[in-house]
């Protein structure tokens, strides 16, 4: 696998932006092969902290978008993170007792209620930014409300391979993924985090009090809700909005 490195987790996507042609699936790495004995920061928005990433695989790479990827891109990454970590994971994704992996609509992988992984996709001229965040050999997330591969299996990863086994996965999946789009939507929705979920959604910078239940993620990787009493399903390719 080719790679180059770089030294803030931002500037894997940022590297990528500046090129005119970049090369497709060339992986853009944080600076420090696998990232195992380099402590860096990156920001958590949700909890306004900074947290240490020492052994998260973040990396970035680029696919040319001529599939009509634009709208289902943050989801379909998602599933192919979810299928890669099931694969670590095996009989520890149990769902039966709260421990599965999930995809929570946009672009975040779950393993229970907590996030081991985020994705960014950026539009890019003809092509598309795929940004990685995965939390491989990470100690003491709990209080942060994320988990890493190896607080679940209580193993140690090369992040070198799990990133190797993305982007394999990855290059086949996509050269059929109109064909198979049905197929694998029916996965996402089979592990959709916020299914049947209660939210309220925010209008104008505010949360509104009407709540609404997430149905599904529907053939363009848009959220559908639905509120009590209403009739017609919204359908969005953004929202924001919180769980109740």
């Amino acid at each position: 696998m080719e790679s180059m490195h770089c030294d803030e987790i931002i500037s894997t996507n940022e590297i990528l932006r500046r090129k005119l042609r970049p090369i497709e699936f060339e992986v853009i790495l944080e600076e420090g092969e696998a990232q195992e004995n380099k402590a860096s920061y990156f920001w958590n928005e949700r909890k306004n902290i900074q947290y240490p990433s020492e052994g998260t695989a973040i990396f970035s790479f680029a696919v040319k978008d001529n599939l009509d990827l634009e709208e289902k891109i943050n989801v379909f990454s998602s599933y192919i993170v979810l299928e890669v970590l099931k694969g670590y994971i095996g009989s520890l994704n149990d769902k039966s007792e709260g421990n599965g992996l999930s995809i929570k609509w946009p672009n975040n992988v779950y393993y229970g209620n907590r996030k081991i992984c985020r994705v960014l996709c950026e539009k890019i001229r003809d092509n598309i930014i795929i940004g990685i965040e995965l939390n491989v050999n990470n100690r003491t997330l709990e209080n942060h409300g994320i988990v890493s591969l190896y607080e679940i299996c209580g193993i140690e990863k090369s992040v070198s391979e799990v990133i190797e086994k993305i982007i394999k996965t990855f290059k086949e999946k996509i050269e059929d993924i109109n064909k198979e789009w049905e197929n694998t939507l029916k996965i996402i929705n089979e592990n959709n985090y916020l299914k049947n979920k209660k939210i309220n959604i925010e209008r104008n910078g505010r949360y509104i009090e009407k709540e609404y239940r997430v149905l599904r993620i529907d053939r363009k990787g848009k959220i559908s809700i639905i509120a009590k009493g209403d009739k017609d399903e919204l359908k969005f390719s953004y929202l924001k909005f919180k769980i109740l």
